[in-house]
């Protein structure tokens, strides 16, 4: 199997500024409530950069075993600004049967960065976990 990491460039790319009703239809579609301006599970919306990887990875999907998340909320998003992501692989396992891989996402408003997540999948290593083509 060709390593796939040796190629790898960080995931990077913009996104449109939030509106009231980017919150307002997550909101309803979450049944968020008691939220000041935007629901903590908001960040949920920002996930491309993962699947981005798995297909850059070229993850066979029936691999996949588990994924964990986590978030750390620096500071508030606004409305009206537009956001960046960024995102790395920070971490690459392989034990016996299993690959272990974590990224590590910043999303950011005016250079500031607001939201860090952590993302790890558990890839079972039918033949290798990820494959070249």
């Amino acid at each position: 199997m060709t390593d796939l990491r040796e190629n790898l460039k960080p995931i990077e790319f913009a996104l449109d500024a939030l509106t009231s009703e980017d919150v307002s239809n997550f909101a309803a579609a979450t049944h968020s409530q008691f939220f000041q301006s935007i629901p903590p599970s908001f960040a949920t919306r920002f996930r491309k950069a993962e699947f981005e990887w798995l297909n850059q990875l070229k993850v066979d999907m029936r691999t996949l075993l588990h994924v964990e998340q986590e978030y750390e909320y620096l500071s508030a998003l606004f409305l009206g600004i537009p956001l960046n992501v960024s995102s790395r692989i920070s971490e690459w396992k392989e034990r016996r049967s299993m690959t272990f891989v974590t990224i590590e996402t910043n999303i950011s408003q005016t250079n500031e960065v607001k939201i860090k997540s952590s993302t790890t999948f558990l890839l079972q290593n039918a033949e290798g976990g990820t494959k070249s083509e």
